[in-house]
């Protein structure tokens, strides 16, 4: 699927800022939500050192996360600003996602995990030639994921996950057509104040479509999550950084953007299989070529 050519240019230039942002591509559900993680609190994004399920245990999940982008390299897009110039109170991108996650026990320490997004994305603003409000939508089916978690250690609890994103769909929101790998470390520290979990990952970003070598990221998360009132409630509060551009874009020389999060959500657990998981995320720096002042998850998780 290509983008209409009955979008001005302004659209077009949105899409293209959202393909060289971190902020979307950060986006992840590194412990699906802490559905059937075990007895420790779980975060909601962080990658835990928990393997998610024991042996022949699994969950299906699905989650909402709705997205609205607001500024680019900090300043505000509906603004006057140096990549659009003229302000435009009008001017708006949403992107909202469906995502549908399988996660299956292998092992008592081994873990698979499949990730199918589906995206929509809403573009919005003044056409400067005729002066009028338009707006258009795109629909389709994002890059599928698959991720295997391997617990090396249970004392401290140590964990790490390979993951590859494929470009197998029409993804809207990051239209690079490039496959990408990612390593990620965790480890998860009981305190009697909360649970800790500390994340550290990198995403190897291979060649699009056209070509183009494009930035590589790195990421650091720590999370802290504590049950409240027994285990059928888990709060948890997440700080997130991501980082592309300069020293991991030697080749493409783009600029070194920054995105820092912090995360304040919950796990209900409504009864013995089923979980209902919830987070905000709000951006505390911004220096992307295309950020969020806010994000929201709705996730819902049946295990079995």
């Amino acid at each position: 699927m290509s983008i209409p050519k009955q979008l001005p240019f302004i659209f077009i230039v949105l899409i293209i800022l959202i393909s060289l942002s971190p902020s979307h591509a950060h986006a992840q559900l590194g412990a699906i939500g802490g559905v059937g993680e075990g007895a420790a609190a779980t975060p909601v994004t962080t990658m835990t050192g928990e393997p998610l399920f024991g042996e022949g245990k699994g969950a299906l999940a699905a989650a909402y996360i709705y997205t609205r982008f607001t500024r680019s390299f900090d300043e505000d897009i509906e603004k006057f600003n140096s990549v659009f110039g003229t302000a435009d109170p009008n001017r708006a991108l949403e992107v909202s996602q469906k995502v549908y996650i399988l996660a299956y026990g292998i092992t008592d320490r081994f873990n698979l995990q499949l990730s199918v997004p589906t995206i929509s994305l809403r573009v919005k603003g003044t056409n400067t030639t005729t002066g009028a409000i338009e707006e258009d939508e795109l629909h389709g089916i994002g890059n599928t994921s698959v991720a295997l978690k391997y617990q090396f250690a249970r004392s401290p609890k140590l964990a790490a996950q390979v993951t590859w994103i494929t470009p197998s769909g029409f993804e809207p929101a990051v239209s690079t057509d490039a496959n990408r790998a990612r390593m990620d470390l965790a480890g998860s520290f009981h305190t009697s104040l909360a649970d800790i979990h500390i994340q550290v990952g990198y995403v190897y970003v291979g060649k699009d479509r056209a070509d183009r070598d494009l930035s590589d990221g790195a990421l650091a998360n720590i999370a802290l999550a504590r049950f409240i009132g027994g285990s059928a409630f888990t709060a948890a509060l997440e700080l997130n950084c991501f980082r592309t551009g300069g020293v991991l874009d030697p080749k493409f020389d783009s600029p070194a953007q920054t995105a820092l999060d912090i995360s304040p959500g919950f796990r209900v657990k409504v009864k013995d299989n089923v979980d209902i998981i919830s987070s905000v995320r709000i951006a505390l720096i911004n220096d992307v070529a295309l950020g969020y002042d806010t994000s929201y998850l709705f996730m819902a998780g049946y295990s079995f």
